[in-house]
């Protein structure tokens, strides 16, 4: 795709707010209902200034930014089109695709949405543009999240997470039972291989540069450490109060850094784990979930068919972590189709 022809930052923030209140954004998820509740100083303000540690020796966020927790209520539900694919054996049942805490979304203007439907968009990007749109405009697997316009910090893949006194080290912890779009296990072992083997990765090229909020004050890398498979680590040379507030401003791979890849798919074209390979080019094109239907992604559609400038369609990802207040797993909508256009621009 042209770079010219890539959303703006501002740009694609104003895509955001307007679609926010359309039905694909309540499909996407949004940002999960009311956090839940704080655990042990879980932080949940936007910056832990002023905040006064705790007898656990974290920070804990001011009572008046903390927000009042909403959880699902009765029975998952799921979309129809999936209910038949359990109904055939094709799919496990709704309860063990989700996390053990799914994510609910805590907006009070969210409402209740219905299954079913196609989103039809025209899109005049080229290449692949026209699944970059959807890329950028869905709420995928950030780890934290902005809450009520940027004055709260609210949880998204992590569930809780706690800092010590002087922030040098930063503890998540992740929704237990998370899984990848083809139904595999999602593990702190995804983190880890986007942080060893592609970003601290000098043969990588591509992508390999660590992303702000990996770096302490000044400016050296963080250690990651895998404490179990949804709990991970990060410790700082020097006081880093700001992670948080960097952790909660990408949500998703099209803008911004990756935070994760799918090793159990990606190892396979990355001559660390397979000697037949001897670069990196493959590993590169294979993990663009945009345009490859076989890598597994944490979005709420996943590409089920791609034509270079043509027509992208995505579907929905049946095990998608996401589920509203009366716990019906989101997306709402079952297909998303963008078809390419050109447009002629006249000479004056």
């Amino acid at each position: 795709m042209d770079k010219g022809q890539k959303l703006s930052r501002r740009d694609f923030l104003r895509l955001s707010a307007i679609s926010a209140a359309s039905t694909m954004i309540a499909a996407c998820g949004g940002p999960a209902a009311q956090p839940p509740a704080p655990q042990a100083g879980a932080a949940t303000a936007a910056a832990p200034v002023a905040a006064a540690p705790t007898a656990a020796g974290v920070i804990s966020a001011p009572a008046a930014a903390t927000t009042v927790p909403v959880a699902a209520s009765g029975k998952y539900q799921e979309a129809p089109i999936l209910a038949d694919m359990v109904t055939a054996g094709k799919l496990p049942g709704v309860d063990q695709r989700l996390p053990k805490n799914p994510y609910v979304p805590p907006h009070a203007w969210l409402s209740i949405g219905k299954y079913g439907g196609t989103m039809q968009w025209t899109n005049s990007w080229g290449g692949d543009g026209i699944s970059q749109i959807v890329q950028e405009s869905m709420y995928g697997h950030s780890p934290l999240r902005w809450l009520k316009d940027g004055l709260e910090i609210g949880p998204g893949l992590v569930e809780s997470w706690q800092s010590t006194p002087d922030t040098t080290k930063w503890t998540l912890h992740f929704r237990e039972g998370l899984k990848w779009s083809d139904g595999q296990p999602w593990t702190v072992d995804d983190i880890l291989y986007w942080w060893n083997d592609m970003i601290n990765n000098p043969d990588y090229g591509e992508e390999n540069t660590p992303p702000d909020e990996a770096r302490s004050g000044k400016g050296t890398l963080a250690k990651f450490t895998k404490v179990d498979d949804y709990t991970l680590e990060m410790l700082f040379d020097a006081p880093a109060p700001l992670t948080a507030d960097r952790l909660a401003m990408w949500v998703n791979a099209g803008i911004g850094p990756r935070w994760m890849a799918p090793k159990h798919y990606l190892q396979q074209f990355h001559p660390k784990y397979n000697k037949d390979i001897k670069d990196y080019k493959v590993h590169i094109q294979k993990m663009q979930f945009k345009i490859n239907p076989d890598c597994p992604t944490m979005t709420g559609w996943k590409l089920k068919e791609y034509q270079e400038g043509v027509q992208s369609i995505w579907e929905r990802n049946p095990y998608y972590w996401v589920v509203d207040k009366d716990g019906n797993q989101l997306p709402y909508l079952d297909n998303i189709v963008v078809t390419g256009v050109q447009i002629r621009r006249s000479r004056s």
